[in-house]
């Protein structure tokens, strides 16, 4: 969830809280007033009653109505003063309404009599809940306001923020010129805009670097190993030598190709996280995966393995060299660790995924860790452990889903556009 509307969820949380809480509170305040206003006409009327009662020893004949009512009967004994709300039946609607009502104890011709005076505090709740209402009414369309504006502000206020987003989505390491963010009046946008340029010119700066330097370590690697390729193939044509000193300059040159291979996979990887493939055409893929099998037609035969393929038309816009190392590895990998009788490989290709099945040995070690470097599916196998690294950075490179499995003695590895 993004953090303006988190900003916003809170805001309509404590909002709503405070509107509840604002209008019970004027609710109990405007019965309070008028159960107090209720309460001093009755104590009035209780003194008119008292005074009346002590002049002429008896009660006063009080008109008796819906809203305001006069009780009054023998007891035993003389009852405490009291104010409380009381419900009574309204004769004339047929239905229970709620009243103010004063009890209180007085002396006629000796005798002890209860009087109740009630009052009718239905006008009162009509207009408490009416002012209730109002308050509702007025506090909701207040709230919507300051919703909608707090929005249209909070909109404008990080607008320079979504600015920068904008400008680091599109930053790439290989441009020429610096990134240059906009300028805002907002200091802590102008601290992470000089903070994010400083970072990508520091950032641009590593990276051409590391281009250099990846660039002369090609150069400077390759040439010495050459250099030792070569000797070692004239040792090899050398007269003399004894069968012991070639099985040493075998060694010596199987391990120097093996060194080559290494440096160059390595040089490669370098090369693809730093983006150093950019030139994009398009691309015919079933086309690429037929030439590559035809380039591979001799060791297939030579381990008479079945090849089925499903491709599908499918033109993507691609780096053709990474998409044919891409394709070269997957299907090395699949003739390479494929079984030594009864091998089978089986290549679909649609418009959303490339799945490769082959058969193969049963791994030493989960399928999923082989796609870190130097990762091999058991001891014994001569390969360098990078085939799928390789394949693994350039799906992330194209942002595209790798998945690698085995199970009934089958291979499984699919790339999802």
């Amino acid at each position: 969830m993004k953090l303006l509307a988190q900003t916003n969820q809170q805001y309509l949380l404590i909002s709503l809280v405070a509107l509840m809480v604002s209008s019970v509170a004027l609710f109990l305040g405007v019965r309070s007033l008028f159960n107090a206003y209720a309460d001093e006409r009755l104590e009035e009327l209780e003194a008119e009653i008292v005074a009346y009662a002590q002049t002429h020893d008896t009660l006063p004949v009080f008109f008796q109505s819906t809203s305001a009512k006069l009780l009054a009967h023998r007891v035993e004994i003389l009852p405490s003063r009291s104010l409380q709300d009381t419900m009574l039946l309204n004769e004339f609607e047929q239905e229970e309404e709620p009243f103010r009502q004063l009890r209180f104890g007085l002396s006629v011709h000796g005798q002890p009599y209860q009087v109740d005076i009630l009052q009718s505090a239905v006008e009162t709740e009509d207009i408490a809940e009416t002012v209730l209402l109002l308050n509702l009414a007025l506090l909701a369309a207040m709230f919507l306001a300051l919703f909608w504006a707090q929005k249209r502000m909070s909109a404008q206020l990080w607008k320079p923020f979504y600015e920068t987003l904008d400008r680091l989505r599109g930053f790439q390491l290989n441009q020429q010129d610096p990134m240059v963010l906009p300028e805002t009046n907002t200091d802590e946008f102008a601290e992470l805009n000089t903070t994010l340029e400083r970072w990508s010119e520091k950032t641009r700066q590593d990276y051409r670097a590391l281009k250099r330097f990846t660039e002369n370590a090609s150069h400077e690697i390759q040439t010495p190993l050459a250099v030792i390729r070569a000797k070692l193939d004239t040792l090899l044509q050398s007269e003399g030598l004894t069968k012991e000193q070639l099985g040493h300059l075998h060694q010596t040159q199987q391990a120097a190709a093996r060194l080559s291979r290494l440096q160059q996979n390595l040089l490669l990887l370098v090369k693809i996280e730093n983006y150093q493939f950019q030139a994009l055409e398009m691309v015919d893929v079933p086309g690429l995966i037929t030439r590559k099998l035809e380039q591979l037609e001799d060791f297939i035969e030579a381990k008479n393995l079945r090849v089925q393929t499903e491709l599908k038309p499918l033109n993507l816009p691609l780096n053709p060299f990474l998409v044919e190392t891409l394709i070269g590895n997957l299907i090395g990998n699949a003739v390479k660790h494929n079984i030594a009788a009864d091998g089978w490989i089986s290549i679909q290709l649609n418009e959303k995924s490339l799945i490769l099945r082959n058969s193969g040995l049963t791994p030493e070690v989960p399928p999923t860790e082989l796609l870190e470097r130097f990762r091999r599916s058991n001891i014994q196998s001569e390969g360098l452990g990078l085939g799928l690294a390789i394949v693994k950075e350039i799906c992330e490179q194209y942002e595209w889903g790798l998945e690698i499995g085995f199970e009934d003695g089958a291979w499984e590895t699919k790339v999802c556009f």
